[in-house]
């Protein structure tokens, strides 16, 4: 049964793939902003895959997260990588939520992202930016730093950019 709620999962997690790659055909004055996008819309699809309460509880310790890893790099073997959001350590109040970010970071990790030292303050929220590599090496901190802003101006018109979203590189 779990085996087959993790397949349902990757067929639903897929199909929005198929979904973004068909609008990003569709114009190809629009091929950067839809390539933004994708990876947008792919990120913002898995966490509601797997932060769910109720698939988060019938998920975790399956082994489908780490299963996941290899499908992304094999669906998405043309992009140089994939940007990941997670919550900082250091901004953690509780020791319980520190535990919690760590257990997260070192999942990541053990998926073969690679953290970077481009960070963002979003929407007052500190977040660690990872890199999965797929077709090219970690880029350098002002290359993931730059393609963070890009998506985020997709995201966001300017005005709201300009008050939620706070990009940079830790020292």
């Amino acid at each position: 049964a779990e085996e087959q709620h993790a397949a349902a999962i990757g067929r639903e997690f897929f199909d929005l793939t198929e979904r973004i790659r068909r609008v990003r055909l569709r114009g190809k004055e629009n091929v950067r902003r839809a390539e933004q996008i994708d990876l947008v819309g792919m990120e913002l699809h898995a966490a509601v895959l797997f932060r769910r309460g109720e698939r988060q509880r019938l998920l975790r310790g399956t082994g489908v997260g780490s299963k996941t890893f290899p499908l992304l790099r094999t669906e998405m073997k043309d992009r140089d990588g994939l940007l990941l959001e997670v919550e900082s350590v250091e901004s953690a109040e509780a020791e319980e939520e520190v535990n919690i970010r760590r257990r997260r970071i070192a999942f990541y990790e053990r998926c073969g992202c690679e953290m970077t030292k481009a960070k963002s303050l979003l929407y007052g929220v500190d977040f660690n930016i990872l890199v999965l590599p797929i077709a090219q090496p970690v880029p350098e901190a002002k290359v993931v730093l730059h393609e963070l802003e890009n998506i985020y101006h997709v995201m966001f018109d300017d005005e709201l950019y300009k008050r939620v979203c706070h990009p940079f590189i830790a020292e």
